[in-house]
C-alpha cells in the first residue's frame, strides 16, 4: 500500500510563480448541477444532470500585490492560474514517490479586497475569482478538463459532451 499526500505547491499567475505572497488557494467542487425528475407510473423521483454549477476560486494573500492583483482583477480579461503541487507516496520503506499534480483555472477576478487588519496579526487579504475554465492532472495524466464556452467537459479522458456539442 502507498499513501500519497500533497502538503505543498506553487501559484503561477499568468506564467509567473508568486510564492510566499498567498497564505491559501481554495478550489471550488466540481459540481454537477441536477434537475428533478418525476413521471407518472415512477415511485420516487430522481435527480438527472442539467449542467455544471458556475464554479469559484478563493485566495488568501498575505498583503497587496500591485502586479498580480492587476491581473487577477481585471474583469476585461480572463487570467489563467496554476497550481502546481508535490505529491509524495509513501511506504513502509518511507518516502517512495514524487509525483506532480496540476490544477489550471481560468476566469476573472470577482472582487478588489481591500484586507482587514489586527493589531499584532497577519493581514488577509481574500480575492475570489469566477472560473470559466478549468483541468486537472496527476502525475501527467489528465484526471478533468473543462471549458464553459465550448461546451467541454471531459472526466479521466472520457469526452461528456460530444454528443451534446453535435446535437446542440
Amino acid at each position: 500500500m502507498v499513501a500519497y499526500k500533497v502538503t505543498n505547491g506553487n501559484v503561477y499567475v499568468e506564467g509567473g510563480k508568486i510564492a510566499g505572497k498567498f497564505s491559501e488557494i481554495t478550489f471550488p467542487d466540481f459540481k454537477y448541477k441536477m434537475s428533478d425528475f418525476k413521471s407518472l407510473g415512477m415511485l420516487s423521483d430522481i435527480e438527472l444532470p442539467a449542467g455544471v454549477e458556475k464554479l469559484e476560486v478563493q485566495i488568501k494573500f498575505n498583503s497587496i500585490f500591485a502586479d498580480e492583483f492587476k491581473k487577477l482583477t481585471d474583469i476585461t480579461k480572463p487570467c489563467k492560474l496554476i497550481f502546481r503541487g508535490n505529491k509524495e507516496g509513501f511506504t513502509q520503506a518511507g518516502r517512495t514517490t514524487e509525483e506532480n499534480i496540476t490544477i489550471a483555472v481560468t476566469g476573472i477576478g470577482k472582487n478588489i479586497p481591500l484586507g482587514g487588519f489586527k493589531a499584532n496579526e497577519m493581514s488577509e487579504f481574500t480575492l475570489i475569482m469566477s472560473v470559466w475554465a478549468c483541468s486537472v492532472t496527476d502525475s501527467g495524466k489528465p484526471v478533468l478538463s473543462f471549458d464553459a464556452f465550448s461546451n467541454t467537459l471531459v472526466v479521466g479522458g472520457k469526452d461528456l459532451t460530444a454528443g451534446f456539442r453535435i446535437n446542440a
